[in-house]
């Protein structure tokens, strides 16, 4: 005989009860401790009316039959993509026996220590599932991996047992003592009202300047910045000393017009240690010569800045490995912010890497300034690091920018050796204000902007840019909002804004941008991955703006979620461009292998979100490119998209 309708609203009530309380993060007692008692309660009110109690308990415990939690929408139109609710388990319908709607996502059937099941992931626009019957019929069970075990991660102060921990030079301290004092007060100015982060707030959308007794403020000090900045320490140690096959290693003066004149007016360096050959001097021969000072930079090599959050602790463990996994024998160095270096263990995995570590700490302590050196947010401590490492030629790596083959091979380019630098292309045309020129001058207006996950210079032949790049970032709440909009708040513009500027000529990569991730139902690509490349055209690097790599990975290949599929400019061939990029027969594979074999040596903390502790995975981040405003459609990335008649202006 069938339950009257209060047994059936009390049945509804209870699985209700039983859904929530399993999407909740209390201990299993806990739980158990909630269920009992609004279940007792029931039962005794109802009495013998109800089925039997091990029925009765059996319907409450065993959720909606196979689907435990029924059916969880994506945020995209990828059934993979992280999902809509991110807080909690979000599953719709909550009641047992419905179809799900026509949104993207998955059937999650159950979920434990040990395993994730889902069933029926799909699209949208497709067709309603019913989890129970997905769920019993066809379910796809993930295995996890064992879980770490957290351990204290205390800073490591052993200089002694860990030679690879680097200290500043003297030489070093005293250039950032001088920048410090050189870059003044805040520049007391306002900006016009609305945040540049959001588009409907931008002030430069709402047609709004600054004050022109602003402008004038603020080109004052940097005019003021210009003739007080340090200069390049020991001219005569030229670029490249120590590496061998440095550009321009002249002490005089440098032309501007290009790779010839430039090194008609050096020459000088032997590239081997940065001292003249004697045939520089004029009078008298190398013998009679005074022995020159230590060259305050020297050599050749990489720069990362590290940190311990989340984001950070796998991902310079990722770019490290792929580095000297390509073959790459620079010597890099990471940097860290106060309070965030490593402990001892992972410094002498860094140290069997070739890795030295540095800590911006070194600087505070040499009293090199607060305005310079107290960082407000992860962005200045980029041309900090470039800046006052020890290199002269400085390839510098965001944190999470992945190199297919061996960047060494930039240092030797032609464009790199006729103006002693890189820089790189973004997706959007110009986004900087209108004040910006009106400071800076025309020249910084340019149809294109810049992307500054890499960047190669040689410190003796940009200097003067790099040091107005970093008077900028250190007034970087005036600069920031100058430069940029929402597409990329942050560093990205000033140091091209600075040669612009100072009409120093840098070394544009003429080729743009990748969008590289997978396909969705949008029939476009849903990118995560900036895909960058050489200046002859070589892929380089896979900049992972969204979805940093990490550890929360499946135990098993066949559930690991692949996030480099397809892209704009190569389409379905993307994964063999990668693989003949770095020389392997699946690149991908190697990031999954190391993500899952390293994972609690790279990061050992337990996920912060649910989602990140499923089986199938990592789930996906991205954002189509062509739903954004001022994207430069004139790149080639665009023309496959224009060619198939895409409306993408």
């Amino acid at each position: 005989m069938g339950l009257g309708r209060n047994h059936i609203a009390a049945r509804r009530v209870l699985l209700n009860l039983y859904i929530r309380l399993r999407r909740c993060r209390r201990r299993t007692w806990a739980r158990s401790l909630c269920l009992a008692i609004p279940s007792l309660l029931v039962y005794l009110f109802f009495g013998a009316k109800l089925p039997g109690l091990r029925t009765f308990a059996r319907f409450v415990t065993g959720g909606c039959g196979a689907a435990r939690y029924g059916f969880v929408r994506a945020g995209n139109c990828h059934p993979y993509a992280l999902p809509q609710v991110r807080s909690h388990i979000s599953a719709k319908p909550s009641e047992c026996g419905k179809l799900s709607g026509m949104e993207a996502g998955y059937c999650l059937c159950d979920d434990n220590e040990t395993t994730t099941t889902i069933a029926a992931p799909k699209g949208c626009g497709t067709k309603p599932v019913s989890c129970e019957r997905a769920c019993a019929e066809a379910p796809i069970v993930g295995e996890k991996p064992p879980l770490c075990t957290p351990r204290p991660h205390k800073e490591c102060t052993d200089t002694i047992g860990h030679p690879n921990m680097l200290k500043p030079s003297r030489a070093i301290l005293t250039l950032a003592r001088a920048f410090s004092a050189s870059l003044g007060a805040d520049l007391g100015v306002s900006l016009p009202k609305g945040s540049r982060s959001n588009l409907m707030q931008d002030f430069v959308m709402h047609g709004r300047r600054m004050s022109r007794a602003d402008v004038d403020v603020v080109t004052r000090r940097v005019n003021a910045f210009k003739r007080k900045a340090p200069k390049y320490p020991n001219p005569t140690a030229g670029a490249g000393a120590g590496s061998g096959k440095g550009p321009g290693a002249d002490a005089g003066p440098r032309s501007r017009t290009g790779a010839g004149q430039v090194a008609a007016a050096g020459g000088r360096g032997n590239g081997e240690s940065g001292e003249g050959d004697g045939s520089a001097g004029g009078e008298g021969s190398a013998s009679s010569l005074p022995p020159p000072a230590p060259a305050t930079f020297s050599g050749r090599g990489i720069v990362i800045v590290g940190g311990k959050e989340a984001k950070f602790a796998t991902s310079y463990w990722v770019v490290i490995h792929a580095i000297r996994r390509a073959g790459c024998t620079l010597p890099i160095q990471l940097w860290f912010p106060a309070t965030e270096m490593p402990d001892c263990t992972r410094m002498a995995e860094l140290a069997r890497l070739e890795v030295w570590v540095a800590s911006f700490a070194d600087f505070k302590g040499a009293n090199a300034g607060d305005k310079m050196l107290g960082a407000t947010n992860r962005f200045m401590y980029k041309l900090l690091a470039l800046l006052f490492s020890s290199f002269e030629e400085v390839l510098l790596l965001d944190s999470d920018n992945i190199p297919l083959s061996d960047p060494a091979a930039l240092f030797a380019s032609d464009l790199y050796l006729s103006t002693g630098s890189l820089l790189w292309m973004d997706f959007w045309r110009s986004s900087s204000a209108p004040d910006c020129q009106a400071i800076l001058g025309n020249a910084t207006l340019v149809p294109h902007t810049h992307e500054s996950g890499q960047m190669v210079v040689s410190k003796s032949r940009t200097w003067d840019a790099l040091a107005l790049a970093l008077f900028m970032n250190s007034h970087n709440e005036v600069f920031y909002p100058l430069t940029v909009n929402y597409m990329g708040l942050g560093d990205k513009e000033i140091f091209a804004y600075a040669f612009l500027h100072l009409g120093i000529p840098y070394g544009l990569v003429p080729h743009s941008p990748d969008h590289v991730g997978v396909r969705d139902d949008k029939a476009v690509v849903m990118g995560n991955t900036m895909l960058q490349h050489a200046p002859d055209g070589a892929p380089m690097f896979m900049h992972t703006n969204l979805g940093k790599p990490t550890g929360y990975v499946p135990a098993s290949k066949s559930t690991y979620v692949r996030r480099w599929v397809v892209s704009l400019l190569h389409g379905e061939g993307l994964v063999g461009v990668i693989n003949r990029a770095a020389g392997v027969d699946d690149f991908e594979m190697w990031y999954y292998v190391l993500l899952r074999n390293r994972r609690c040596f790279f990061d050992d903390r337990p996920a912060k979100h649910w989602y990140l502790r499923l089986a199938h995975g990592p789930l996906l981040e991205g954002f189509h490119i062509t739903d954004h405003y001022n994207v430069n459609t004139e790149l080639e990335a665009f023309r496959p998209l224009k060619a198939q008649g895409y409306v993408v202006e």
